[in-house]
């Protein structure tokens, strides 16, 4: 599904206009994005959460060369799937 398949699903669901549905959208990413932003989950109801997690430094391989190399630390978002997502698909 797009997004903007997921604009004209959201209007039609709530009876209201594709710009008010492409903005309550936009708001709800944008409230996704600051929250991860502080290392916080972020709830999708009946959905799932976006946790946070960090990455340990590791060490890898160049595929082509097969030279060692170092990973960084960083952090990744992990997602856990809500019972209700689960036991719909």
């Amino acid at each position: 599904m797009t997004k903007s398949e997921i604009i004209a699903h959201m209007a039609l669901g709530a009876g209201i206009t594709q710009a008010q549905a492409k903005e309550a959208l936009s708001a709800y990413t944008d409230a996704a994005h600051t929250v991860l932003e502080l290392s916080k989950r972020f709830v999708l109801p009946n959905i799932g959460i976006l946790t946070v997690t960090a990455r340990p430094a590791r060490d890898g391989r160049n595929p082509r060369t097969g030279e060692k190399l170092k990973i960084a630390a960083g952090k990744k978002i992990t997602f856990k799937a809500a019972k209700e997502l689960k036991d719909a698909v």
